[in-house]
């Protein structure tokens, strides 16, 4: 069998590149971030994620909510948003009166 031509082979990540890849992944970095982090394209990256870096979990597990907590109650839901509501300006307040026309709301 002949061997493939220079651009048709796979190019492979240094042991660094890989290194900083797998770092930067689990640190919950998106893969652009990660690539650019690793000096290489986002392209390269993932052709890498299906063979040389085919162990790594992209995108699982990262999303840091709270896991098992019960959703707030209503109760809890209006005390946040009486928390935010006390920081508005009276030109927020009149703003978020006004509807997406820009007009005040009939009533």
């Amino acid at each position: 069998m002949a061997e493939l031509p220079p651009q048709c082979r796979p190019q492979l990540l240094t042991p660094d590149q890989e290194r900083i890849v797998r770092e930067a992944l689990l640190a919950g970095s998106s893969r652009d971030e990660a690539a650019w982090l690793a000096g290489i394209s986002r392209r390269r990256l993932d052709a890498r994620l299906r063979d040389q870096l085919r162990d790594v979990r992209v995108g699982q597990g990262r999303g840091g909510g709270a896991k098992g907590r019960e959703p707030p109650s209503p109760e809890e839901i209006e005390r946040m948003c009486e928390a935010i509501r006390s920081r508005w300006t009276d030109a927020i307040r009149a703003q978020r009166r006004r509807n997406f026309t820009g007009q005040l709301p009939e009533g």
